[in-house]
């Protein structure tokens, strides 16, 4: 799975640090705590999070075409990990707006 994170600021100082800050946080979980079903559980599986890797730019040009913004500094994070195709519950629906305010204790002011 590929995110990508991003922040607006009133300064693209400030967006620039808020990223530098994101990336640096992140980058201290390369290997992720996921709990996975029994039966991938016999496997030893892992979860591995990459952050910064550069997407397609192609793709990133288009995202905020599609928007209507100007392209703003952001993050690139992928997330890999097995998925069990033979699990028999649903997912849990996603509730919420898909995006959302956090509030990040940095110094950016």
């Amino acid at each position: 799975m590929s995110y990508m994170l991003t922040a607006w600021y009133a300064t693209p100082a400030d967006m620039h640090q808020a990223m530098d800050t994101i990336m640096i946080e992140l980058s201290a979980y390369s290997v992720l705590d996921i709990t996975f079903s029994d039966v991938l559980q016999q496997l030893e599986p892992t979860a591995y999070m990459e952050v910064g890797t550069p997407p397609d730019n192609r793709t990133v040009s288009e995202l905020w075409d599609a928007l209507g913004n100007s392209p703003l500094p952001c993050v690139n994070v992928v997330v890999t990990l097995p998925i069990d195709r033979y699990k028999t519950t649903s997912p849990t629906p996603i509730s919420g707006p898909p995006v959302q305010d956090v509030l990040v204790n940095s110094d950016v002011k």
